[in-house]
């Protein structure tokens, strides 16, 4: 069956402000034969055969899948989590940043210089036209007046702890495909955790390990398969 506003699904989990361009937009991953989209923090990976879009080629590697586990996550649990993690006010991007065309965004440029013996140093460092930043712009923002999950809330999942604003997109997920629940099949406390529903794959990153254990504020509920 084919997946409904996949262009809306595959949007969530890229950064189109990305410097690197593999994870600024979905692409067709020759070396697995599936349409991947990520930032580097959560994944999802797809069967063409699910989609109608035609997407650029390119070649990433999925990082080693350890701790195999069976556990069902259902939406219910991720809502309860959600429902107690701290809150923030809601923001909303009124003007998107200006991308600085020297460094393309990355914040960083290569600096060369020859000593009196000839010899050339090269050194990355902060671009000096936006210090750093990546940007000549900032985004400008706007409040909308309701209250939304705090995107640095952590919360613990098995045994690794994943930013709450994660767990927010694999739920967003769940309703997009129209499931009420996730099977997690690996889920080691340092690597990424890997969920599935049907043939659809969802990698996500944890958070550091030491700051994660401080900073987290609540357990999402696991059941047994």
């Amino acid at each position: 069956m084919k997946i409904k506003n996949e262009a809306e699904l595959l949007s969530t989990f890229c950064d189109k402000n990305e410097y690197r361009s593999l994870l600024r937009a979905p692409f067709f991953n020759t070396k697995y034969n599936e349409v991947w989209s990520t930032n580097g923090h959560i994944l999802i990976r797809i069967k063409p055969e699910r989609l109608v879009g035609e997407y650029p080629k390119g070649e990433l590697s999925l990082p080693t899948l350890e701790c195999p586990c069976k556990k069902k996550i259902t939406i219910g649990a991720i809502n309860k989590a959600l429902d107690e993690c701290p809150k923030v006010d809601e923001e909303i991007i009124v003007q998107d940043a200006v991308k600085c065309k020297e460094c393309d965004g990355s914040g960083e440029v290569y600096w060369e210089y020859t000593d009196n013996h000839l010899h050339t140093h090269e050194c990355l460092y902060d671009c000096p036209i936006c210090d750093g930043t990546g940007e000549i712009k900032s985004e400008i923002t706007r409040k909308t007046g309701k209250k939304i999950v705090d995107r640095k809330a952590v919360i613990k999942v098995g045994d690794a702890y994943m930013l709450a604003v994660y767990v927010s997109i694999l739920k967003s997920t769940m309703k997009h495909l129209n499931v009420s629940f996730v099977e997690m099949l690996f889920n080691p406390p340092m690597g990424m955790s890997e969920f599935a529903i049907e043939d659809t794959r969802i990698g996500v990153a944890p958070s550091l390990y030491g700051e994660a254990i401080d900073k987290c504020c609540v357990e999402l509920k696991l059941i047994d398969l």
